[in-house]
């Protein structure tokens, strides 16, 4: 189970995208979807973007983006592994990060089975955990297939979630999105909206 830091007024997520700097595919969907449900500061490993939130009682997301897997020492968190990951043979994940990852790369799937480690898996597989049911250019629809733990310790049983999408996504980036607001605990009865 994930736990976050309390704030006044809130709670801190971390989040850390691990990937090629040059596969930009999470970046183009993460911060955006992020800032509808909290503030956002997102390091992308040359800059800061920052996106405030405008309500009193939010969450903060502190997302880094690095090629190489972090060393991390700090409270629970998300470790969300790009397709372009790729662990080097002393790579350790750090206790306390929770992988998330498409089931089809096979690299992360190697890595993670050799760490030991517990893993949620996206794709279009009925084995992942998170799945695409649908998609247009203007929603889709995500499928829980089996109960996964949120950050409160709530248990959030299969279903349906339903996204509207500002602007057409991949597949890829839908479900790298809502992987990230489910498990940092963002409400899903409603859907979400990015």
């Amino acid at each position: 189970m994930l736990v976050t830091q309390e704030s006044k007024g809130g709670c801190i997520v971390t989040v850390f995208v691990c990937g090629k700097a040059s596969d930009d595919s999470i970046r183009q969907v993460l911060p955006g979807a992020l800032a509808a449900y909290g503030d956002v500061q997102y390091f992308n490993g040359e800059e800061w973007i920052s996106l405030p939130w405008k309500k009193s009682f939010h969450r903060q997301f502190f997302v880094c983006e690095w090629e190489s897997l972090p060393r991390y020492q700090g409270p629970a968190g998300l470790l969300l592994l790009k397709n372009s990951f790729c662990p080097g043979p002393k790579d350790r994940l750090s206790p306390g990060l929770l992988p998330v990852f498409e089931s089809h790369n096979q690299k992360a799937l190697a890595f993670l089975h050799r760490e030991g480690a517990s893993a949620i898996t996206c794709g279009m597989s009925p084995r992942d955990t998170l799945s695409l049911a649908s998609v247009d250019y203007h929603s889709a629809t995500v499928s829980i297939q089996r109960c996964i733990p949120l950050l409160d310790g709530t248990v959030l049983e299969p279903g349906d979630i339903p996204v509207v999408l500002g602007k057409p996504y991949s597949p890829h980036q839908i479900l790298a999105a809502v992987s990230v607001l489910l498990f940092c605990g963002v409400p899903s009865k409603e859907g979400y909206q990015f």
